[in-house]
């Protein structure tokens, strides 16, 4: 009787860190922000450069597909990189270029 609750015991603690490890592995803590529309010329950006500037509303190019336009927060400077399991993420929608005031 002991031997079989033991088994089960066992049997749960592995099931649980089992969904605790496929959990960990689809968290990001990344931010997403849709807000920005439209850029500031039709231009395609490098790798780690500035994509949109800060407190701006508008992009000032379009990152590859390859690449997200990323900051550390809200109210920085967003470049392009890889990395996008972090920070601030910014969604680029097809061009629409709009007038700088």
């Amino acid at each position: 009787m002991y031997k079989a609750s033991f088994v089960a015991i066992k049997c749960f603690i592995f099931f649980a860190l089992f969904l605790f490890i496929i959990t960990i592995g689809k968290s990001t803590n990344a931010l997403v922000d849709s807000s920005v529309k439209g850029y500031q010329a039709e231009r395609t950006c490098g790798y780690n450069e500035i994509c949109k500037e800060e407190f701006r509303k508008i992009f000032r190019c379009r990152c590859p597909t390859y690449l997200h336009c990323r900051s550390s927060g809200k109210y920085y400077n967003a470049f392009c990189s890889i990395t996008e399991n972090s920070g601030y993420i910014w969604l680029q929608k097809p061009y629409e270029l709009q007038r700088t005031p």
